[in-house]
C-alpha cells in the first residue's frame, strides 16, 4: 500500500479553496446587493427631488403670472400673463429650448434659457441630498420652443441631481380657474315664468359692459329660448319698464337699451360644457373647495384685492359686509343690505324654487336686498334635478344695487387657484 502522508493537507487545501470560492461569491453578491440598494435609493431620491422641484415651480409660476398681470397694464389676460413669463425665460434668442437632455439644459453654453429655478438645494441646509433645476417651455400644441401661449397650458421640466446622477420629470400644467362667463348674470338652469324678479326700486342694474376694459358680455345669459322669453317678459311687466337697466353686448347703454329692450340672451351654446351638467359643476366645485381659504358664509370684510379669498359655504348663505375673490355657495344666496362682493360668485343650490305665496315660504336661488352689489360676475345653477340635467333657478332682484361685469375682478378672483398637472412624463 502507498503512503497516505500529505493527504490531510491536500484535503484541507481543497476545503479551504472551496470555502474561499463560496466566500468570494457571497462577498460579490453582498457588494452587488449593496450597489443595487444604493442605486435604488438614489433613483428614489432623484424622483422625489424632481417632484419637489415641480411643486415649487407650480406655486412660483402662479405667483409670477399674477405678478406680471398686476404690474403691466398691457398684460391683462391669463394667456398674456403666461406669455410674459415664458418670454422672461426665453433668453436673448426669444425661443425656449426643446431638448430634454440634462447635459444640454444644464450647460449655459448650449442654451441661453433663463432657468426658472436654478440649482435649489433640497432639503435646504447642510442636510441637502441634492439639487433641482427647473425650466419652462410651451406645451406641444403651441410648440415647445414658442414663447407665446394660446391655451393656458405650459410645460415644467425639473432636473434632479445627486452627485453625478440626474433624473428628469416633465409635466404639463393648466391654471385652475372657473370657465369664462358669457354674461354678467349667467343663469345655468331654466327660468320659468315669474321666476325672475327684476329690480323694482328703479336702481337695480345688470350691466355687461366690461369695467375691466375688455369686450362687453351680455347682461343676462340663459340656457334656452324659453328662459330668455320668460326673463324678458318678467322685466317688461315691472313698472316702470326696466329694460334700460339690463344692458350688455346685445345693446348699447343707455339709448339702445331703451329702444331695444333688455339684453337677455340665450347663451346655452356659448357656455363651457362643464357649466351645463350637474357632474361638470360638481367637478368644478370639488376643485375650488380643495383650495378654499375660508369655509363659511361671508359676514364681514372677506379677503382683499391683494389677497383675494377662495370661500366655500356648506349651505345657504346670507352674505353681509364686503368681500373679494371667489365665492362658491352650496345653497341659496341672500345678498343682504349693502353687501358687496368684488370677484366671481358661483351659486349651486339644490332646492326647488318657490316664488309665490307667503313671503316666509318662498325660496329664491339668489336674492338681492337694497344696495347689494357684485362687481365681477354671477353664475347661478340648481343641481337638485334628476342628476342628468340642471333644475330651474329663480332670482329676486327686487332691491337696489346690481351686477357690473368686470373681467379684472373675475381674473383676480382665481389668483389663489394653482396650476394643476394634466400630463406627466419621466425620462
Amino acid at each position: 500500500m502507498g503512503s497516505n502522508r500529505g493527504l490531510a493537507l491536500v484535503t484541507a487545501l481543497m476545503v479551504l479553496s472551496f470555502l474561499a470560492v463560496i466566500g468570494a461569491a457571497l462577498l460579490s453578491t453582498t457588494t452587488i446587493d449593496t450597489t443595487i440598494g444604493i442605486n435604488h435609493r438614489i433613483r428614489t431620491q432623484l424622483t422625489f427631488l424632481a417632484e419637489a422641484g415641480l411643486e415649487d415651480a407650480r406655486e412660483s409660476l402662479r405667483a409670477r403670472v399674477e405678478a406680471r398681470i398686476a404690474a403691466d397694464p398691457a398684460v391683462r389676460t391669463l394667456t398674456e400673463g403666461i406669455t410674459a413669463v415664458l418670454r422672461d425665460h426665453a433668453g436673448a434668442d426669444g425661443t425656449l429650448a426643446a431638448s430634454r437632455d440634462p447635459a444640454v439644459l444644464l450647460d449655459a453654453a448650449a442654451t441661453d434659457d433663463v432657468r426658472f429655478l436654478d440649482a435649489v438645494a433640497f432639503p435646504s441646509g447642510e442636510a441637502a441630498i441634492g439639487t433641482y433645476t427647473v425650466l419652462l417651455r410651451n406645451d406641444t400644441a403651441d410648440g415647445a420652443s414658442s414663447a407665446t401661449d394660446t391655451n393656458e397650458i405650459v410645460t415644467i421640466l425639473s432636473i434632479a441631481r445627486i452627485g453625478a446622477s440626474t433624473k428628469t420629470v416633465e409635466i404639463d400644467v393648466m391654471k385652475g380657474r372657473f370657465p369664462d362667463l358669457p354674461a354678467a348674470l349667467t343663469l345655468g338652469g331654466g327660468v320659468a315664468d315669474d321666476a325672475f324678479g327684476p329690480g323694482r326700486s328703479g336702481a337695480f342694474r345688470v350691466d355687461g359692459t366690461d369695467a375691466g376694459g375688455g369686450p362687453p358680455a351680455h347682461g343676462v345669459g340663459v340656457v334656452d329660448a324659453a328662459s330668455a322669453d320668460a326673463v324678458s317678459d318678467d322685466i317688461a311687466v315691472d313698472p316702470p319698464v326696466r329694460g334700460f337697466a339690463y344692458c350688455g353686448a346685445g345693446t348699447a347703454f343707455p339709448a339702445s337699451c331703451v329702444t331695444d329692450g333688455p339684453d337677455v340672451e340665450n347663451v346655452g351654446t356659448l357656455m363651457d360644457a362643464r357649466l351645463r351638467t350637474p357632474e361638470g359643476l360638481e367637478r368644478l366645485a370639488t376643485s375650488i373647495a380643495g383650495n378654499a381659504t375660508h369655509q363659511a358664509c361671508p359676514t364681514g370684510n372677506w379677503g382683499s384685492p391683494e389677497a383675494p379669498s377662495v370661500t366655500v359655504t356648506g349651505g345657504d348663505c346670507a352674505m353681509r359686509g364686503a368681500g373679494h375673490g371667489l365665492l362658491l355657495v352650496r345653497g341659496s344666496l341672500v345678498m343682504e343690505r349693502n353687501a358687496r362682493w368684488r370677484g366671481l360668485v358661483v351659486v349651486m343650490d339644490d332646492a326647488a324654487c318657490v316664488t309665490t305665496g307667503p313671503p316666509a315660504g318662498r325660496h329664491w336661488t339668489v336674492s338681492f336686498a337694497d344696495g347689494a352689489r357684485i362687481d365681477g360676475g354671477l353664475f347661478v345653477a340648481n343641481t337638485g334635478g334628476d342628476g342628468s340635467a340642471l333644475a330651474d333657478v329663480c332670482v329676486d332682484a327686487a332691491g337696489s344695487g346690481g351686477i357690473r361685469f368686470d373681467t379684472d375682478a373675475i381674473r383676480n378672483a382665481a389668483a389663489g387657484l394653482p396650476f394643476h398637472p394634466i400630463a406627466w412624463r419621466e425620462f
